[in-house]
């Protein structure tokens, strides 16, 4: 276990959240040293914990979560509270009395039945940092509307601007708006939040929405819009316009990227191949520049020029697989690739922090913990009696 040297060391983090956005969120202020309480109804716990494939655990007798819940909890004690009873809102409100930042992900209209909403609670905890992630905000037409990653894409046109060949907007395999427009998003809100807090002694709402982060996205393609008065789909300087921003095909079938916007690292790479010549073909005849460097890529295989290039400033890379990721020297040197271990379940890879500090660094402490499995511990602590627990848990509150 890790030592906490954090910055957010000493910072309470209440985790509410029911969808990944959220719980990244909360995992991050944990890495960042904040202590994090993840709250899970008892009968069904995370709903992410069913999502997915299950982790393969080392006992073979124990039937572990699954994989994707690993990846979004380490640095979080787990409570079992069913908040629709009024025992488990007071528990809630128990919690909240010591608490710096809320994180939730209820559909607009569910935290208001229970009495746990902002307007509920900013009263009796005026310095509290409530954050509601949401699809679509907690305010404007679709703020009643349900929709994932994909939705916030094609509302913000960055799925028209992601296409085939044939013009077919693609979807990412990867979440742009759950991470890039929410956790993210979400991050900042709290940090700043934190901050105006430390300072004015003072809370406040946090309404954050993955469309609106999604956008967020478009800020250089509006330039581009704006200067040409058009947007072309899939013909942009960042998605197949010009041969210098690339992706090329070698010849084992494998893929690098080619990218040297600039002039100087456009010009080392010519200078490396011997083909100076090309410059103007490149720069003023893009289709004649892609049938040429088409050409050049797919007379070697990717290892072949990632090897040539290695040393040389021009923005050449190979195209890796996750397992390639995984195992890439530069992320392992930067701790971008950790394992944590728990008896029962084994050894996990997981990403690690992308936040480097020189003197408060993020650090691993807690194994993603099984549903409820620090209920007592945590209830106990806050002076609750054991005889109270047994009767919560026998009403099945906790």
């Amino acid at each position: 276990m890790s030592r906490n040297e954090g910055p957010l060391t000493g910072v309470t983090v209440l985790d509410l959240s029911m969808t990944f956005p959220g719980s990244l969120a909360a995992m991050y202020l944990g890495d960042l040293g904040a202590t994090v309480t993840k709250i899970e109804n008892p009968k069904l716990g995370d709903p992410g914990r069913k999502m997915g494939s299950p982790l393969l655990a080392t006992d073979e007798n124990v039937e572990a979560d699954s994989a994707l819940y690993y990846m979004s909890n380490r640095n979080k004690t787990s409570l079992t509270v069913n908040i629709k009873r009024k025992e488990g809102q007071e528990i809630i409100r128990n919690l909240l009395s010591t608490t710096d930042i809320l994180i939730e992900t209820f559909g607009r209209g569910t935290l208001e039945k229970t009495g746990l909403d902002y307007e509920s609670l900013k009263d009796n905890f005026p310095e509290l940092i409530f954050c509601h992630i949401s699809t679509f905000g907690a305010k404007g037409p679709y703020s009643q509307k349900t929709g994932h990653d994909g939705n916030c894409m094609a509302y913000s046109g960055l799925l028209n601007l992601n296409c085939s060949k044939n013009g077919t907007p693609q979807i990412p395999g990867f979440q742009l708006a759950d991470i890039g427009g929410g956790t993210y998003v979400a991050l900042i809100s709290i940090l700043a939040a934190l901050f105006h807090k430390e300072r004015n002694r003072a809370g406040q709402f946090l309404d954050v929405a993955l469309l609106d982060g999604a956008l967020s996205f478009q800020t250089l393609p509006l330039g581009l819009f704006r200067g040409e008065n058009k947007a072309s789909r899939g013909k942009t300087v960042l998605s197949g316009l010009l041969p210098n921003y690339q992706v090329y095909k070698c010849k084992d079938d494998q893929f690098l990227i080619f990218a040297p916007l600039e002039k100087p690292f456009l010009k080392n790479f010519l200078s490396t191949i011997k083909k100076t010549e090309w410059m103007d073909v490149i720069l003023n005849e893009p289709e004649q520049g892609k049938r040429l460097l088409s050409d050049l890529f797919a007379s070697k295989s990717r290892d072949e020029w990632s090897v040539l290039f290695e040393q040389k400033l021009c923005c050449t890379s190979p195209v890796n697989s996750l397992e390639e990721a995984l195992s890439d020297p530069h992320l392992q040197d930067r701790d971008m690739i950790i394992t944590m271990h728990d008896e029962t379940v084994g050894e996990v890879t997981m990403i690690g922090s992308p936040f480097h500090f020189s003197n408060t660094p993020c650090s691993y402490r807690i194994f993603p913990p099984k549903k409820g499995e620090h209920t007592n511990q945590l209830l106990l602590g806050r002076g609750f009696t054991k005889e109270q627990i047994d009767q919560w848990r026998a009403k099945k509150v906790i």
